[in-house]
C-alpha cells in the first residue's frame, strides 16, 4: 500500500471535478517505489513476418502497475523506480532495533531493466531486435491504451507514421535517489485514490486506465469500451482479489485523452491545444459526453471519468480539511493509486478486424470460446441499473412463463437501410397468432429505444423472449435478453456504407458478438427481400418455433 494504513475520517478529503474517483491528502509511505506485472505478449521478435522492425507485441499487453500516479503539474502518469543511494530516511525506527535490518535502500529494478536492455538485444532475418518485455515485470515496456480501430493505419517505413501507433502507451519512469532531491522531495505527501466509504481504509479502488475508442457511436462505446474494460478487470481478478467484490467501489475509471487527430475517436477533427486543454471543432467530443453520461451507469458509474485534460481536484468536504493541509495544498504534485490496469488492445468485440463491414471480417472469430465471460458482462451491466430483488436475486434473468413477450425494436440506426420500422412484419405475425389461436399466448410489444432511458431499455430486453431489431450500435439493447431467448438481427445485404456511398459486403455487424453469445440465440435475416411474401413467411415460421419451445417448457 501507498502509505500506512489508517481511516479516511480525520484526512482532508478531496474528489475530482469531473468523475467520481475520491482521494485522502497523505503522508506517503517511508520506502515508495513501484512494481509492474504484465500479460498477454508474443515475443516480437520469433514473428514469422519478414519484416519485425516495428514491434507491435505492445497492442495484445495488458499490464498491472503497482503504486503509479498522476502528475498533476505535467498531466501524465508516472511510477517510480529506486536508484543509487536510495535509503530510507524517512524510517525513525531503523536505528532503533538492532535486529532489524533495513533493506529500504536496496534496489534491483532499475538494474534489472539495464541488464535488460543490454543483453537481450538478439538478431533476426536482417534485423537486429530488443527483444523487451519477456520479463513481464520490466518497466521497459508498453501496450495499447485502448481498443484499435482496423480503419487507422500502421504506416509504412521505421518512422511509424500510421496513427495507430498513437495507441502505444507507458507511464514515464522516475529514479528515486533518496537524496532528498526534488523527486524524493515531491513525495513526501500525495493524494491517495480511496473508496467512497470513509470508514473503508483497508481495500481501496483499482484504477482502470483506457482510451475511448469511438463513443460517438453507441455500439463501440459497449463493446470496444465496456467490454474491453470488464475484460481487463475480469482478466486481474486473480491477482487483485478485491475486483472481485460484488461493488462497484472496487474499481474506478480514468480516460486518456490523445492529441492524436484519430479517426472517429472523440477527439478526432480538433484543432489544437492551448494550456493542455483541447480547441477547436468538438462536435465528437460533446457526442460522447452525451453517450457516456447517459450509458455509464451500465459499468456503475454515475458520471464520465475524468481525463487528462480536465482533471482537478476540489475539497469534497470542507470540516475535513484543516489549517495545516491548505499550506500543502498547492505543492502536493501527485494523485496516487495503490494499484492501477492497462492495456485493452486485443480485448474488444472484434479485435483488429472491422465489425462485419469487410468480407475479410468473416475469416476468423475474434469472441470464439468467449460465451461465460460475454454472459457475465450483461448480467454485470444489468444489475448496474436493475439491481436484484428479493424476488429476482440476479435481476430479472429469466424469462417469463405466463405469456411469450416478442420485443420490435424499431428506427435502431440513423442508416436510412437500417432505420426499420417492420409494419408488415408487426402486421403478418398478428394474422399468423390470430390463424393459430396464440393470441393469449404472446404479447406484441413496439418500442424506438433511443426514446427511452437506460434503465427502461434493459428492462425491456431483459423481459423478452424475442428481441427483434436491425443490427448495429442501436442493437446493444438486444444483449440484455435473458438467457435462452431469442434475438433476430436484420442486416443489410446490397445497401451501401453510411460513410461515402461506397459498395459494401452483406454486413452482419457485431456477428462475432453475437454469435458468441452463447446465452442467447442469434439469427440474422436479409433487409434487401425482409418485406417480400417468402420472406414474411419465413419470418412467421420462425416466431411459430419459438412459441413451440416456449409452450414445452
Amino acid at each position: 500500500m501507498l502509505v500506512t494504513s489508517s481511516t479516511n475520517r480525520n484526512k482532508p478529503i478531496y474528489k475530482t471535478r469531473n468523475g467520481d474517483l475520491r482521494f485522502s491528502l497523505e503522508d506517503s509511505a517511508n520506502s515508495f517505489h513501484s512494481f509492474v506485472h504484465c500479460t498477454g505478449a508474443p515475443p516480437s521478435s520469433l514473428s514469422s513476418e519478414e519484416d519485425i522492425s516495428q514491434d507491435k507485441s505492445w497492442i495484445y499487453r495488458s499490464c498491472h502497475f503497482k503504486n503509479i500516479c498522476y502528475d498533476l503539474r505535467e498531466k501524465e502518469f508516472v511510477i517510480f523506480q529506486r536508484g543509487e543511494g536510495n535509503t530510507n530516511s524517512n524510517n525513525n525506527n531503523k536505528n532503533n532495533n538492532n535486529n532489524n535490518h533495513d533493506h529500504d535502500h536496496f534496489h534491483a529494478q532499475k538494474e534489472m531493466d539495464e541488464a535488460l536492455l543490454r543483453e537481450n538485444t538478439i538478431s533476426h532475418n536482417k534485423y537486429s531486435v530488443e527483444h523487451l518485455s519477456q520479463l513481464p515485470t520490466s518497466f521497459q515496456s508498453s501496450l495499447s491504451i485502448g481498443g484499435i480501430n482496423p480503419r487507422w493505419t500502421w504506416g509504412k517505413g521505421e518512422k511509424k507514421e500510421g496513427n495507430i501507433w498513437a495507441m502505444e502507451w507507458w507511464s514515464k519512469v522516475v529514479t528515486l535517489n533518496g537524496d532528498g532531491g526534488e523527486d524524493d522531495d515531491d513525495l513526501k505527501s500525495i493524494f491517495r485514490l480511496i473508496s467512497d466509504n470513509d470508514s473503508d481504509s483497508t481495500t481501496n479502488p483499482v484504477l482502470m486506465l483506457y482510451h475511448a475508442f469511438a463513443p460517438i457511436n453507441v455500439g463501440h462505446l459497449v463493446w470496444d469500451d465496456f467490454l474491453p474494460l470488464y475484460t481487463l478487470k475480469s482478466l486481474f481478478e486473480g491477482s487483485l482479489p478485491s475486483l472481485k467484490a460484488n461493488n462497484n467501489n472496487n474499481f474506478k475509471l480514468f480516460r486518456v485523452a490523445l492529441e492524436n487527430d484519430l479517426w472517429a475517436t472523440c477527439e478526432a477533427e480538433r484543432k489544437g491545444y492551448e494550456d493542455g486543454r483541447p480547441v477547436g471543432s468538438l462536435k465528437n467530443e460533446k457526442t460522447c459526453e452525451a453517450n457516456m453520461k447517459k450509458f455509464f451507469p451500465l459499468m456503475g458509474v454515475n458520471e464520465p471519468p475524468p481525463t487528462n485534460y480536465d482533471f482537478e481536484l476540489l475539497k469534497a468536504d470542507e470540516t475535513n480539511s484543516n489549517s495545516n493541509s491548505n499550506s500543502k495544498i498547492s505543492n502536493v504534485r501527485y494523485a496516487c493509486a495503490d494499484d492501477a490496469i492497462a492495456g485493452m488492445g486485443q480485448l474488444t468485440d472484434h479485435c483488429l478486424k472491422l465489425h462485419g463491414w469487410s468480407s475479410k471480417d468473416y475469416d476468423s472469430v475474434c469472441n470464439l470460446g468467449r460465451g461465460k465471460l460475454l454472459h457475465e458482462f450483461r448480467n454485470f451491466m444489468l444489475a448496474n441499473v436493475l439491481p436484484p430483488t428479493p424476488t429476482t436475486p440476479s435481476g430479472p434473468t429469466q424469462q417469463t412463463k405466463t405469456k411469450m413477450n416478442i420485443v420490435f425494436s424499431t428506427q435502431s440506426s440513423n442508416s436510412p437501410n437500417r432505420n426499420l420500422l417492420f409494419g408488415k412484419q408487426i402486421s403478418f405475425l398478428k394474422t399468423y397468432l390470430q390463424a393459430n389461436n396464440l393470441e393469449d399466448v404472446v404479447s406484441i410489444s413496439v418500442h424506438r429505444m433511443s426514446n427511452e432511458d437506460v434503465k427502461s431499455q434493459v428492462k425491456i430486453a431483459s423481459e423478452a423472449n424475442v428481441y427483434i431489431t436491425a443490427c448495429g450500435g442501436g442493437a446493444i439493447t438486444a444483449m440484455f435478453v435473458p438467457p435462452g431467448a431469442s434475438v433476430i438481427l436484420y442486416y443489410d445485404d446490397k445497401g451501401v456504407s453510411g460513410l461515402k456511398g461506397d459498395k459494401i459486403d452483406p454486413a452482419l455487424l457485431d456477428w462475432d458478438y453475437f454469435n458468441s453469445a452463447s446465452y442467447l440465440r442469434a439469427t440474422w435475416l436479409q433487409i434487401s427481400e425482409m418485406n417480400d411474401d417468402g420472406k414474411l413467411d419465413l419470418f412467421t415460421k420462425i416466431i411459430g418455433a419459438e412459441v413451440e419451445r416456449f409452450l414445452s417448457n
